[in-house]
């Protein structure tokens, strides 16, 4: 019979506090379900649309905070999602997930949530998901119960754990060259059609890491489809 050494009983937080694994697990469940409750509104919050440019939309009586999630519902395209991006005059300004089209005055913006938290975890590996967490692999849509807030404090600089471990990233000229370290940040900066998307997926492949998450912005549609299957 062998047991495993005592660090691996260990887990990091956020700041990088070690703290014992079955606390962790417990501790978070609760502070998820508590903050899940509090998220909870009290009451419908209805307002409607009372101007609109570009993609950009203002809402009358909608008193609501800040980086709260809304639906548009609108009489020809349904619902339209939009987050709560500032105050102004008496209204509030909403920032539209998507197409505009289909929009139109006195529409009903309806409050969904607070601040916007984010699903999470172990289902998400493997998939291939949208902006808003939609499955875009043709594979049913992920199992996830526990949600993190989409916008929240960074960890304090003296409670940051420094990098002094190297991170190997299966490319020789980098690794013997410009040796990267776990928790370290890299830019790759180049001009078009050089070969930044292959050597971020050389990275993403060849890297020793258990998890890789990559966040494809701003690129082109028909290279995201190629990316997924070949690098």
């Amino acid at each position: 019979m062998t047991t495993a050494p005592a660090q691996n009983s260990l887990a990091y937080d956020r700041a990088g506090l070690s703290r014992p694994l079955a606390a962790t697990a417990a501790t978070d469940v609760f502070a998820h379900v508590a903050d899940e409750v509090s998220g909870l509104l009290s009451e419908r919050i209805i307002g409607r649309v009372a101007a609109i440019t570009g993609m950009t939309v203002y809402a009358a009586e909608l008193p609501v905070p800040v980086g709260a999630r809304c639906v548009i519902h609108t009489r020809r395209s349904g619902r339209i999602h939009a987050e709560a991006v500032g105050l102004l005059n008496n209204r509030t300004v909403l920032s539209v997930f998507g197409e505009a089209t289909g929009i139109a005055p006195d529409d009903a913006v309806e409050c969904l949530s607070g601040p916007p938290r984010v699903p999470v975890g172990f289902d998400l590996l493997g998939r291939v998901l949208g902006s808003q967490g939609e499955p875009l692999d043709g594979r049913p849509a992920p199992r996830l119960n526990i949600r993190y807030p989409l916008y929240c404090d960074a960890p304090q600089a003296l409670q940051r754990r420094p990098i002094d471990q190297p991170l190997g990233l299966g490319i020789r000229s980098i690794d013997g060259l410009l040796t990267a370290g776990r928790g370290q940040r890299l830019g790759i900066f180049a001009g078009t059609g050089v070969g930044k998307s292959v050597l971020l997926g050389m990275i993403c492949k060849h890297t020793q890491a258990d998890v890789n998450v990559l966040a494809l912005i701003g690129e082109r549609g028909r290279e995201v489809r190629d990316f997924v299957e070949r690098q």
